[in-house]
């Protein structure tokens, strides 16, 4: 087993992105339309919802309204039913599946899509005067994970601070987006603690390379005293400099999934702390 003590170099990096969401009101706002309208907007969900698979889905109408059905299905599945049953087909197939959104009185309607994993076409039928029929989509991109390795998660300052003992998690890589990695429920169950492999690469003063991660501002299980959440960063986040991963790093060695994170913790009123690693060592540090 080889020792882990970092000579680092120096290098760029790539960052990414962890949900991906798109809407699409087709060019027209809720307001004086002569058509029925059913704009819709997609946001990330915040606890007790995973962002990852679920997303809250905003639709505003216009007065031209008087019905809208909401309804979600896998993209592939949606391209498969639009090009057999044609838009008009299909807007009637929405209708006959889908969901018809209660209180259009208050101008817009909020729906939670939840368990949502890879891409997804979430489509919404305006029924107007005379039976005129407008649709509407927005898509979403659930995250799914495949594992790589079990471990142990040792804590930093969440050890030296608040005695948080030892957790073993799992390393998962993300299926649509191989630069993105977590370790799975390490906080508590439904808070991981996710980050970005970067192809901004080091090495160590035995010779054995390692990638550099970026760690961006994510929620723990954890709260301090009245301040509420405790939240982590990786240092270049908190100083709003790239260069700070270098002297602060956060790393993992590809060969066989050892990680280090400099990481600071944090919570509304200020900083808790920095100045110690987290370790991740994998199942194989623990084989005989």
């Amino acid at each position: 087993m080889k020792n882990k003590i970092f000579a680092l170099a120096l290098s760029a990096f790539t960052a990414a992105l962890f949900v991906a969401c798109s809407a699409d009101d087709g060019g027209a706002t809720p307001g004086g339309d002569s058509q029925p309208v059913a704009t819709m907007y997609s946001y990330a969900t915040t606890l007790p919802y995973n962002a990852d698979n679920d997303v809250q889905v905003r639709v505003a109408v216009n007065n031209q309204v008087n019905a809208v059905y909401l309804f979600a299905e896998k993209t592939e599945t949606y391209d498969e039913n639009f090009a057999a049953l044609g838009e008009a087909g299909y807007k009637d197939y929405v209708i006959e599946h889908g969901t018809k959104l209660d209180e259009l009185n208050d101008q817009y309607v909020d729906s939670i899509f939840t368990g949502l994993f890879g891409e997804w076409t979430i489509s919404a039928v305006a029924v107007g005067k005379n039976n005129t029929k407008n649709m509407f989509k927005t898509t979403f991109l659930g995250l799914d994970w495949e594992d790589i390795t079990d471990g142990i998660y040792n804590f930093g300052i969440l050890n030296t601070r608040f005695g948080l003992a030892p957790h073993p998690t799992t390393l998962q890589v993300c299926t649509t987006d191989e630069t993105l990695f977590r370790f799975k429920d390490v906080y508590a169950e439904g808070y991981s603690l996710k980050f970005v492999v970067t192809d901004d690469t080091g090495v160590d003063e035995f010779g054995y390379e390692f990638n550099y991660c970026r760690v961006a501002p994510q929620q723990t299980a954890y709260t301090y005293e009245s301040y509420g959440a405790i939240y982590v960063r990786d240092i270049a986040y908190w100083q709003g400099g790239d260069d700070w991963i270098y002297s602060y790093p956060c790393l993992i060695y590809l060969d066989d999934y050892y990680a280090k994170f400099m990481l600071q913790h944090y919570v509304s009123a200020g900083s808790l702390g920095y100045n110690a690693f987290d370790v991740f060592k994998p199942a194989s540090y623990y084989e005989e």
